[in-house]
């Protein structure tokens, strides 16, 4: 009987050991494969020839870039950097495109510094600005309370997502008027990823506003969840305001991030033609 039970916590103790080591191995898994940053960004073609991009990136963790590039279908813009930049606090990006040239530029906020390269332009075609309409709700934003939007769309490295809100505020005037829209991206469902805030005399809100909801989808690192509040700040204001929710499917420039490690960051950006 004692050797039996001997012989069952063996068992017990093996089994344990094994899922350990398992638990250990798909975390440190799980660890590597997780991007060491958030990217969510929007880029505006414009007629007359210029085109825009702007990338947010929340860092996790400081990394070093070799080079940046920007791609679009089978074209890329690529800058290799002169050196290894380490980065510390979250950055942004900006390319530029007009018709006499094109640059792109590293915005990193500790230490405060602007770094502008020329680099090759690239502009979409026709059949790249007609985003297929998704998802149309309409609803009543009443001041404090804030409308949930949550769906679980996937951008892929052929595509992304925009969310279009489109506002009809009342006639009014004044500073006793005033009122705000504040527009939030979340990723896994609790982490904030991108913020639009507005806050103006209610005539003045913005009568639409684009929500970019790109990321890194081979990480997973992509927005699936939207809240947007509108607060009624002066006695005038009115206490709900009409918006339109258009939820559009769109085409994509792919910002390529590659570390000294030798980790490549693929993240899809939106694009909306104006």
């Amino acid at each position: 009987m004692r050797k039996l039970a001997w012989i069952v916590i063996i068992s017990i103790i093996t089994v344990s050991a094994i899922v350990a080591a398992y638990l250990a191995i798909e975390g440190a898994k799980h660890e590597k494969e997780q991007a060491p940053l958030l990217v969510n960004g929007l880029c505006e073609s414009f007629f007359g020839g210029l085109f825009t991009c702007k990338a947010d990136i929340e860092l996790s963790k400081p990394i070093i870039l070799s080079s940046i590039g920007m791609r679009l279908g089978g074209q890329e813009a690529t800058i290799a950097l002169p050196e290894p930049l380490m980065i510390e606090k979250s950055f942004s990006i900006t390319y530029i495109v007009t018709p006499n040239k094109a640059t792109l530029t590293i915005h990193e906020t500790a230490p405060p510094s602007i770094i502008t390269f020329a680099t090759s332009p690239l502009y979409p075609g026709k059949d790249m600005c007609k985003p297929s309409l998704v998802e149309k709700q309409n609803v009543n934003l009443t001041s404090g309370a804030a409308f949930p939007y949550e769906d679980h769309l996937k951008p892929s490295k052929d595509y992304a997502y925009i969310a279009q809100v489109v506002l009809v505020p009342p006639r009014a005037s004044g500073v006793e008027s005033l009122a705000s829209i504040d527009a939030k991206a979340f990723l896994l469902q609790d982490t904030l990823a991108w913020e639009f805030y507005e806050a103006q005399p209610a005539p003045l809100l913005p009568r639409s506003i684009l929500i970019p909801l790109g990321g890194i989808p081979s990480h997973g690192a992509y927005y699936t969840k939207l809240t947007i509040l509108y607060s009624k700040i002066a006695k005038d204001a009115p206490n709900t305001i009409p918006m339109e929710l258009r939820l559009y499917k769109t085409s994509v420039i792919h910002l390529v991030l590659r570390l000294r490690s030798g980790e490549v960051l693929d993240a899809v950006l939106p694009i909306y033609c104006h």
